[in-house]
């Protein structure tokens, strides 16, 4: 999926969830869901992905995003590239 999508920032995984954390030039916010939504289908086959549905998304910009690690929300980024939760 990394070579599919050369933004993807990270990934974690375990047996029955994932999490991509990813970068999108979308136009706006509508652009941005809409490809996020097809990112896990649109790869299933390519990456051999499990049939997971969706269960959750969040949309924020770059700037959001440093300004929640520098405040100490959320765990910091993992290093680039798909790593065990």
């Amino acid at each position: 999926m990394a070579h599919d999508h050369p933004f993807l920032l990270t990934s974690r995984y375990a047996n029955d969830h994932a999490e991509i954390r990813y970068w999108e030039e979308a136009r706006d916010l509508h652009d941005a869901a809409a490809v996020a939504l097809r990112l896990w289908g649109e790869h299933r086959q390519t990456a051999k992905l499990p049939p997971w549905e969706i269960v959750g998304l969040e949309v924020i910009d770059r700037e959001t995003y440093h300004q929640r690690i520098a405040e100490g929300y959320g765990p910091p980024p993992a290093p680039v590239g798909v790593h065990p939760y």
